[in-house]
């Protein structure tokens, strides 16, 4: 009864108003250090001060030097006093944080990364759609680089944000930099708004001080993509569907470009890598072969297995590798991996290594083998740095150990792998070669499945053994485009863009002039099915400027959780699932736990390996959902269940629950059910649902991506208050 009792107490101090404190800006500017070229710390949190009063107020600071450079001089992060440098990556909203970092040359303030705690959003609205936003972060834009204002151009593409568990308050703008025209890659400016108070919370500053002078001599566009198609050309390949029904487990053939460079140099025509480094004849296409299906009408599902095999097998397994490497004797269990790494599969696997063994090159070996399929999946050799002969060998020797280690422990992968050259083999002075092995599907090449392999120059041993290789479904491809018809959908649909960039060292380094160049679509496909364009990073969408777009709407878009028709008809209906993984992703960054991941799913129609796993299984962990029976995810969701879900995640269920009803204004009161009626109250309370302008709540209806984007931006503004 008093956890009752402190649940509700806890809950109406959070329905009850708070006066925001008042904030003044303070600070000086930085002063260089005349005893060094270096400013003092001192002087480097003055500075941040002084560009973020606001957000540095009542915080002490320390510094810590960093060498790398950014903007080619080495900097000082700042962060709050009390935290570890890796603060600025977690999420804990249950204090503030605030952080940065200055040039430690000139003062100059590099970056903000501010963090408001849960407590800041009490008694905030939200106030601002993208378009009120983007006023803002231009107005601070001209204050802190008035002179760079011309040579800036706003990105009109976002990034999907929720798969990272961070549910952003905020919107983000990047400008990029433009020289006569011409994008300046990896300068850029960004800002972030955020969306209830208008404080900037992120700033991110790179410009490099360079001589960018557009020479006159700079080779025609098409000249430079003929020269790309007939020394590079096309090549066939295989891509798994991660965004359609089957989660990566089908593959579609595509057409992408056959090299390692990633950059055409605008002035001579060299192929450039993507530090800048001229590419050798041998190296500029990865496949000197062409690639053609051998049977055209191929088709083929491998089993997707579901249960796992026994800890014992997994170990007799790993016992009779270890003999073919010369160990004999006992082993040991001594962890477990998983890496989740597509929707239709559970990624995980067991590790062994020699329970007792005085030979030092065997007590460091371990042994990974998959926990569904018995595979195989890693061998690592801990203790490399061993006393021996020292052979130095050469790369074509590693080459054949590393095919002949293949050949004798895993033959019948042998004839179904290609050497991808678009891995840089190193293996100068210690420096392992590094090898990676392209699957073979039907005579196509897939890159996303391989084996790699690390040979020590020093010894020819091996050092690691990674096997990626998970089941496929493939259809004939007798009804494909040809390699020509995807050379001209590639002139059509994905023509070179003129970039200047920075060269790099092998410590990635900016190094030399800048280089004006034609930047390589490497990372896009062709669809040959369709002609499509396959985007091979992360999903990006449009960004949409409109003064009338209400901000809840806007914030819920700006996180990749809903589409952009739900901008233009805003009263469309909203699925279950749409509404389950939007409320769980508006405070996933304050509720994850690593007990969510042992929960094993029994909803019969939600796939238990959905790229949304984790938010469906946090729905399960907060009672949000029931973990058995059908969930329904295509039916609409009424506006009653996304109150009561909303309760439910926010840890308010035993309030609910209480017998003493909460008063409801609604002029349909008489229709919500009895046992519902405190879920309603209290939603409506807190602020997650609104009655229309005639006061009706209309419980039974069908709840709207109005409905979801009001009650997700409110959720991502109050704790949780149990756990």
């Amino acid at each position: 009864m008093l956890r009752k009792i402190l649940v509700l107490v806890i809950t109406l101090v959070f329905l009850l108003p708070v006066l925001p404190a008042n904030a003044e800006p303070v600070g000086t500017s930085g002063v260089i250090n005349k005893s060094s070229s270096l400013i003092s710390e001192e002087a480097a949190i003055e500075s941040f001060r002084k560009a973020f009063p606001l957000q540095t107020k009542g915080f002490d600071f320390v510094c810590e030097y960093q060498e790398w450079p950014v903007n080619g001089h080495p900097s000082w992060e700042i962060r709050m006093k009390g935290y570890d440098r890796y603060a600025v990556y977690r999420n804990d909203r249950q204090q503030d944080y605030v952080g940065g970092v200055v040039d430690a040359i000139t003062g100059e303030v590099l970056s903000l990364t501010y963090r408001p705690s849960i407590e800041y959003y009490r008694n905030r609205t939200l106030a601002l759609n993208r378009d009120q936003a983007l006023l803002i972060a231009a107005e601070f834009l001209e204050k802190m680089h008035p002179d760079k204002i011309s040579q800036l151009k706003l990105k009109d593409t976002l990034s999907q944000t929720y798969i990272y568990d961070d549910f952003q308050n905020y919107y983000g703008f990047t400008w990029q930099r433009l020289s006569d025209g011409v994008l300046v890659s990896w300068d850029n400016i960004v800002i972030g708004v955020d969306a209830y108070s208008g404080m900037i919370v992120s700033y991110n500053y790179i410009w490099h001080d360079m001589e960018l002078t557009k020479p006159k001599n700079i080779l025609d566009v098409k000249q430079v993509t003929d020269k790309v198609m007939q020394e590079i050309g096309l090549y066939l390949n295989y891509n798994r569907d991660i965004e359609g029904p089957s989660k990566g487990l089908k593959l579609i053939p595509g057409y992408l470009l056959n090299t390692s460079a990633s950059y055409v140099d605008a002035i001579n025509g060299t192929l450039l890598d993507y530090r800048g480094n001229p590419i050798s004849e041998d190296k500029i296409q990865l496949f000197k072969q062409e690639f053609s299906p051998i049977n055209p009408n191929f088709k083929l599902k491998e089993e997707v297995r579901t249960e796992k095999i026994s800890i014992t097998e997994a170990m007799n397994i790993a016992q009779e590798f270890f003999a073919k490497l010369g160990y004999t004797g006992e082993i040991r269990h001594n962890g477990y991996g998983t890496g989740n790494r597509y929707g239709f599969i559970k990624d995980e696997y067991w590790s062994f290594s020699p329970k007792d063994s005085s030979d030092i090159k065997i007590s460091g070996l371990n042994v990974s083998v998959d926990s569904y399929t018995g595979a195989i999946r890693e061998l690592i050799h801990h203790n490399r740095f061993i006393e021996g002969e020292k052979k130095n060998i050469s790369e074509e020797e590693a080459l054949a150990k590393a095919k002949a280690f293949i050949e004798k422990h895993q033959p019948e992968m042998a004839d179904l792998i290609i050497l991808n050259q678009n891995h840089e083999v190193h293996g100068s002075g210690i420096t392992p070669y590094i090898f990676v092995f392209d699957r073979l599907v039907n005579g196509i090449p897939i890159h996303e499945d391989n084996i790699t392999i690390h040979v020590d120059p020093l010894t020819g041993d091996i050092l690691e053994y990674l096997v990626n290789w998970y089941p496929i479904e493939v259809e004939p491809v007798n009804k494909i485009l040809n390699k020509q018809d995807g050379i001209k959908i590639f002139q059509e649909k994905l023509p070179l863009e003129l970039v200047w960039f920075q060269k790099r060292n092998e410590s990635y380094e900016p190094i030399g002039e800048p280089v004006l160049a034609y930047r390589l679509p490497t990372y896009q496909c062709i669809n040959a099915f369709t002609g499509e364009i396959i985007q091979s990073t992360f999903d990006e969408y449009n960004i949409i400027l409109d003064k009338n777009i209400p901000a809840p709407l806007d914030l819920l878009y700006e996180n990749g959780l809903s589409t952009e028709q739900s901008l233009k008809n805003p009263q469309e209906e909203v699925t279950r699932y749409q509404a389950l993984i939007a409320l769980m992703a508006g405070h996933n960054y304050r509720t994850y736990t690593s007990d969510i991941d042992e929960i094993i799913l029994n909803i019969e129609d939600l796939d238990a390996n959905s790229k949304d796993i984790r938010l469906i299984k946090q729905a399960v962990h907060y009672k949000v959902i029931d973990n058995k029976g059908k969930f329904n995810p295509e039916m609409p969701i009424t506006r009653e269940e996304l109150a009561v879900w909303a309760i439910k995640s926010l840890g308010l269920n035993e309030v609910a629950l209480m017998k003493n009803q909460i008063a409801v204004p609604f002029n349909d009161a008489e229709l919500i059910n009895a046992d519902k009626q405190n879920y309603i109250g209290l939603a409506y309370g807190l602020g997650l649902i609104k009655p229309d302008a005639d006061g009706h709540i209309s419980i039974s209806q069908s709840a709207t991506w109005e409905d979801l984007a009001i009650c997700v931006t409110r959720i991502a503004t109050l704790p949780i208050i149990t756990n």
